[in-house]
């Protein structure tokens, strides 16, 4: 016999048994099967009033079991559980040992730091699960020991954490509680890179799987140390950032984003202050562009203020372009600035290695062309 296992989308086969009924009871003599490809033997008995069930108690022992939790968890386990009570009500007990895992689901992380000190709110117990009221009235007493640390690989940190918790719930809604920790690893933030110097992972909320993180980790960025600390859960990260030299939070994230502080910046200007525009073009322009070209298919983004001018310039240039062949592009420029917004489309063809003929028409109607020769030398 087989099926496939609810919520994991698993399937368990090849399930072959010694099954003797008697006047008095249902024993489960030897049996064995596969979830998956990972074997596992099962064995237990069940008392018989008639043709109702009472008391049973089964045992399940498998040295390495997979399984998947689509999208979020990949385990690999060993078990040696048992399922004690009646059929209207069942408990199952015993140890998980982990032996590898993965967990690689993506999480959210706003780009500036969330001050408010909100966090988010105890929900209360979920509805009823209309689904098979068999795994509704099983409920799990299961305790969770690491022979391997839990590794944690997604688009914001990739740590080794070795849990030791429980898991409790039913069947149709397993809740892990306890706490695992940090055993060590990076977080990855804007492109830098954070090593972790401590965290753990506390798993509090009785109703549902919920990890709630505490994470510290460092980076060094020039002659500053910053400090990232991560608190709450995946779908709701608040994080607080300090720095040593201390610098206050818009200049930490100046640091990470670009590398330099406001004060720096406005140096760099000649003392006039960049406009919120120009700093954008400056940011997308030295910290986005490659990941907008990889997510897009484009093969030119460009902003820069409108005019080439950062002190005197009154908008912002945005290029985007495609590169179709060798000798022919394509772009489309658009300008912000005298509180109107321009668009124009652009195409280059390369006659020669030196020579170029481009042509273009903008929002306004108005087309033209030109011829470019350029002349490279060292």
């Amino acid at each position: 016999m087989g099926l496939t296992l609810p919520v994991l989308d698993q399937k368990l086969h090849g399930l072959n048994a010694l099954v003797r009924i008697s006047p008095g009871a249902l024993t489960i003599a030897t049996a064995a099967g596969l979830i998956d490809q990972s074997p596992f033997t099962l064995a237990g008995r069940a008392d018989l009033k008639g043709l109702d069930l009472g008391a049973l108690s089964l045992a399940l022992k498998a040295e390495d079991l997979t399984f998947r939790l689509p999208e979020t968890l990949w385990l690999r386990v060993g078990l040696d559980i048992g399922l004690e009570g009646t059929w209207d009500r069942q408990v199952l007990a015993g140890t998980v040992v982990l032996r590898e895992g993965l967990y690689h689901k993506p999480v959210r992380l706003s780009l500036l730091p969330d001050t408010t000190g909100r966090r988010k709110a105890l929900e209360g117990p979920p509805p009823p699960d209309p689904a098979d009221p068999l795994l509704n009235r099983t409920g799990l007493d299961l305790t969770i020991t690491a022979q391997a640390p839990l590794m944690v690989d997604n688009n914001l940190a990739r740590m080794a954490v070795v849990p030791d918790m429980r898991l409790g719930g039913t069947l149709a809604r397993p809740v892990l509680t306890g706490q695992a920790e940090v055993a060590g690893g990076t977080l990855r933030y804007q492109r830098r890179v954070f090593d972790v110097t401590h965290g753990t992972v506390a798993f509090t909320n009785p109703y549902r799987t919920e990890p709630d993180l505490d994470i510290e980790a460092t980076t060094r960025v020039r002659q500053w140390d910053i400090f990232l600390n991560l608190t709450g859960t995946p779908d709701r990260l608040d994080f607080a950032m300090r720095s040593q030299p201390a610098e206050d939070e818009a200049d930490i994230v100046s640091l990470l984003l670009l590398g330099r502080t406001k004060a720096e910046m406005i140096g760099a200007e000649g003392g006039v202050t960049q406009s919120a525009g120009q700093m954008l073009a400056e940011l997308i322009a030295t910290r986005m562009a490659d990941d907008i070209k990889q997510t897009t298919g484009l093969d030119i983004v460009d902003v820069a203020a409108a005019g080439g001018d950062a002190r005197t310039a009154e908008g912002t240039r945005v290029t985007l372009g495609k590169t179709l062949s060798p000798r022919m592009t394509v772009k489309v420029e658009t300008d912000t600035g005298a509180g109107e917004i321009q668009q124009r489309a652009v195409a280059e063809y390369r006659l020669l290695e030196g020579l170029m003929v481009k042509g273009f028409q903008d929002s306004l109607g108005r087309y033209g062309g030109a011829l470019q020769y350029r002349l490279e030398f060292r």
